[in-house]
């Protein structure tokens, strides 16, 4: 059984998975907004709002035109996943839940708990960069065979 401690907004969760897709066609061309949202299931018109936010935020890039679009500002390496929540969700440096004083025998203990957790989660966010997402997905890629039963 998986406990669930740390939940991101959909604002931020489709952000990732936009910068993602962009990380994953970086040598190509501008992706236009439909491609980005048909290819990682995010609605076009929430994505568009979104991606103007990671454009004035540094994340993105825009090219107007025909063959227009989008494209990573910096380098997969050089973006965090803690760098696009704490800039989307203007949050403090630290996933840190507000501090709340112990009404019960074990607040205490249970807060200390679940800041000790909320901490790891911030160092893993700070760690992981879109290069480590996408070395994840190449090395997902390379270990799926297809199983063809004829």
């Amino acid at each position: 059984m998986t406990l669930t401690y740390f939940n991101i907004s959909k604002k931020s969760s489709y952000a990732i998975k936009a910068l993602f897709e962009l990380a994953l066609r970086r040598r190509s061309a501008p992706v236009c907004v439909r491609t980005l949202a048909k290819a990682q299931g995010i609605p076009s018109r929430f994505l568009e709002i979104i991606l103007n936010d990671l454009k004035h935020g540094g994340f993105v890039r825009s090219v107007r035109g025909k063959s227009g679009g989008y494209l990573l500002a910096k380098s997969p390496e050089a973006i965090t996943i803690a760098q696009v929540i704490r800039f989307l969700e203007k949050s403090p440096e630290s996933f840190e839940p507000p501090n709340m004083q112990p009404k019960h025998r074990g607040d205490f203990v249970l807060k200390h708990a679940i800041s000790r957790i909320n901490q790891a989660i911030s160092e893993i966010c700070e760690e992981m960069t879109l290069k480590d997402m996408l070395d994840e997905e190449l090395k997902n890629r390379a270990e799926y065979v297809a199983n063809y039963i004829i």
